[in-house]
């Protein structure tokens, strides 16, 4: 049978499956994945957040200051495309959780478009933009207090901002003597908490009073900190730094393949303890549920397979180191399934871990690089954005698929032995799964 034969026979069995109202074989056109569907999104989407009471996805695509970056609005119960919202240029962050249905996106100053650097606020039931509220500096980091609605924005110039969620006004500003590269929130005790560097790499952990703005306490943490996280039952702080712990070169004869996480006191900065954990602690997540922190480890090089260390919440030992995959970054916690997310961004997988045990169940398949995990444990659903595609995908990919042109123009391209995309540009995507599953 001919190349272009084959291709035609093709093309009847999907019309065939259309007209008997069967499942629309979608899967032909969309990259080998074990999501339920494959959603195209904008260029670059490194950031990823839900609303489960407003039922929307909300995906942040930097588009590599290509024009102003969008945010993709997606359908919490299926993924479903909602719309697509021009931000400010070069956006790369974004929270959610604002009890008057706000999201909070990151802008960065561009030269070309003479954009300033500012935070874009989304309106989680519409997904329009609202406001735009100019910034002194670029925004690293941020995270919102809820039941305060506060939104705390740590800047490049060692200051965190204060934003009043209702009007998005600016309300105070905090030096803090180093750059924030990270940040969490303590609603239990209004603390919003700050991690970076200072001079020579020394690293810090700073926390607000998220009422009053005012610092509270800083303390000094291992060399180059990445990551912070909060177990609030526990009222315990894990940051993950770059550098090892106290007497890990010594006890390695002066090679220190190690990061480190201390775990600190939320109340008054004390070092309770300091683990060592793999090279380049990249994200920590906590499940207060099951007790325990997950400290996602990328490595040293891009070749260096990625782990995920498991630590007990009340002690802060590492009780397990779980083996992942390559590029491992974003993680996510499905308190209710117990079960933990990991991007490996590298391995083109999303691996799932048992939250009580830190053992893995398995990887799910999803399209080339991805960056961000988020879960939706009202609908079921967890969201995994990729920064790359390969040909021929159509907008959506899913059982029952909508769109018989996207597919026959799958067809067309590899009849002309073209690997050419549909969508100009490096376009990402987001596959969805269902939480209800393993691997």
């Amino acid at each position: 049978m001919s190349r272009r034969v084959r291709v035609f026979a093709g093309i009847i069995l999907l019309l065939v499956a259309l007209g008997a109202g069967l499942a629309v074989l979608a899967v032909l056109a969309a990259p080998r994945t074990d999501a339920l569907q494959v959603v195209t999104v904008g260029q670059d989407p490194f950031g990823i957040a839900v609303d489960s009471r407003a039922g929307h996805v909300f995906v942040v695509n930097t588009t590599q200051g290509n024009g102003p970056s969008t945010v993709s609005v997606l359908g919490a119960a299926d993924g479903s495309p909602r719309r697509t919202t021009p931000v400010g240029v070069w956006a790369h962050g974004i929270v959610v959780g604002d009890r008057r249905g706000r999201a909070f996106i990151s802008n960065t100053a561009d030269a070309r478009s003479h954009a300033p650097n500012s935070v874009s606020v989304i309106d989680t039931r519409t997904g329009r933009e609202q406001q735009r509220v100019p910034l002194s500096a670029s925004l690293a980091t941020m995270t919102v207090d809820r039941t305060v609605g506060h939104v705390f924005l740590g800047l490049y110039n060692g200051r965190v901002q204060a934003l009043d969620a209702a009007n998005g006004r600016l309300i105070g500003a905090i030096a803090l003597g180093f750059t924030p590269l990270a940040s969490a929130v303590d609603e239990r005790r209004g603390r919003a908490l700050f991690v970076g560097s200072g001079r020579a790499g020394v690293g810090y952990l700073a926390v607000l009073d998220t009422h009053s703005s005012r610092l509270l306490w800083k303390a000094i943490v291992g060399l180059a900190p990445s990551a912070v996280a909060v177990d609030t039952r526990q009222g315990h702080v894990f940051v993950g730094s770059v550098g090892p712990g106290p007497g890990a070169c010594a006890a390695s004869g002066g090679n220190c393949p190690f990061g480190s996480v201390s775990m600190l006191d939320v109340r008054d900065g004390r070092v309770l303890r300091t683990v060592n954990v793999e090279q380049n602690p990249a994200s920590i997540v906590t499940d207060e549920r099951t007790q325990r922190v997950f400290v996602v480890s990328a490595g040293a090089n891009q070749s260096d397979i990625g782990t995920v260390s498991v630590l007990d919440a009340r002690t802060g030992a590492v009780l397990r180191t779980t083996t992942v995959g390559y590029g491992s970054a974003g993680a996510a916690v499905d308190v209710r399934r117990a079960h933990v997310y990991v991007a490996n961004g590298n391995s083109g997988t999303v691996s799932v871990l048992d939250a009580r045990t830190g053992r893995a169940l398995g990887a799910f398949r999803v399209v080339a690089g991805p960056v961000a995990v988020a879960v939706d444990e009202r609908t079921d659903r967890v969201f995994v954005s990729s920064d790359d595609v390969s040909g021929g995908i159509a907008q959506t990919h899913q059982v029952g698929g909508r769109s018989v042109m996207d597919q026959i123009s799958f067809f067309e391209a590899e009849a002309s032995n073209e690997l050419r995309l549909l969508h100009k540009g490096r376009t990402g995507t987001v596959s969805v799964f269902d939480a209800q599953k393993t691997p």
